[in-house]
């Protein structure tokens, strides 16, 4: 493979900074293999580059090499503890690729230290928080996040998700809000419906999940829960209509 090689290299081939430009180079180029070994080359020069260390991970991250993107960000760290970045992303890719909740909220918080005020890292650390099941912390931070974008629809959404378990009622109440920010989002919809059967509240359920329905109709989970509401207010034609929806989707689909 040919590439351009920046002119330090060319009289300096031991530069530190000339390897460091050549690695952002190629990476900006799409040549990752190659843009990792140089900024390993750099780091020969320099080992203590916070930078070097980040950007190799980020490469490794792109790799699919997760484990050592989180060493090469952990080195980062080990330099500059309280920089943001290094922190931010170990939490992203221990969050979403290697499924370590605990772990993820560590790194988030560590970013918070140094950004109080990010969004992204607030929301991430409620979804860390949410997924390891402690829902009070988990609320703290998606409450966190509202107030630094309060037309957010995912963090209302995901609150609501989480209020669910602990406080039905604030829980639609959130619900209602995440449905003003996005009017016609089926999650929202049937979490609202989920929880007011949940509730026994069977006929604000029902036209719940009359709007899931219409925003999508091939639904058999929603037909075959609107038949059971349709069936605890005593609205039996109704309630045959759903189950006749079901039996139609899934011979369609070949749902046994």
């Amino acid at each position: 493979m040919s590439y351009y090689i920046p002119r330090q290299l060319e009289c300096r081939p031991d530069s530190y900074q000339g390897w460091y430009q050549q690695a952002s180079l190629l990476e900006k180029q799409g040549y990752l293999k190659d843009a990792k070994a140089a900024y390993e080359k750099a780091l020969e020069y320099n080992p203590k580059d916070y930078w070097s260390w980040y950007h190799r991970g980020k490469i490794l991250e792109q790799l699919n090499l997760y484990d050592e993107a989180i060493a090469s960000w952990q080195q980062a760290a080990s330099i500059e503890p309280k920089n943001y970045w290094a922190w931010y992303d170990a939490g992203y890719v221990y969050l979403y690729n290697l499924n370590d909740y605990e772990q993820a909220a560590y790194c988030f918080s560590q970013a918070l230290t140094e950004k109080p005020d990010d969004y992204w890292a607030n929301y991430r650390l409620a979804e860390a928080k949410r997924l390891l099941g402690d829902w009070q912390s988990a609320i703290a931070y998606y409450n966190r996040a509202i107030t630094l974008r309060p037309e957010d629809y995912w963090a209302c959404y995901r609150k609501a998700e989480v209020l669910g378990k602990i406080e039905p009622k604030q829980a639609l109440e959130v619900y209602s809000r995440a449905l003003e920010l996005k009017k016609r989002d089926y999650w929202a919809w049937k979490g609202k419906a989920n929880l007011l059967q949940q509730m026994n509240n069977f006929k604000a359920a029902t036209l719940a999940y009359t709007q899931v329905l219409l925003i999508e109709p091939e639904d058999i989970e929603s037909w075959q829960n609107q038949s059971v509401c349709f069936s605890k207010i005593h609205q039996i034609e109704a309630a045959n209509y759903c189950l006749k929806a079901v039996a139609s989707l899934k011979a369609k689909h070949k749902i046994s």
